[in-house]
């Protein structure tokens, strides 16, 4: 092996800035996509804890009209 092959391997141990940059720009895309869905999942958890509760409400009023 030469001088130049063996500082070419050991230049390239680590990541260079652009791959850095890219990989953050696809977690940040990720990201972007995965909040909107969790608000949904969170604002329909909401919506049917509230759904539970109204029926649960409207038995009870059924039950104290019926006595």
């Amino acid at each position: 092996m030469s001088s130049h092959t063996v500082s070419t391997i050991r230049r390239r141990a680590g990541f260079t800035l652009v791959e850095i940059m890219v990989v953050m720009v696809i977690i940040g895309l990720l990201a972007a996509i995965l909040v909107p869905v969790l608000g949904g999942i969170l604002r329909r958890t909401n919506e049917a804890a509230v759904k539970v509760e109204i029926s649960s409400l409207e038995s009870a009023l059924a039950d104290f009209k019926a006595k």
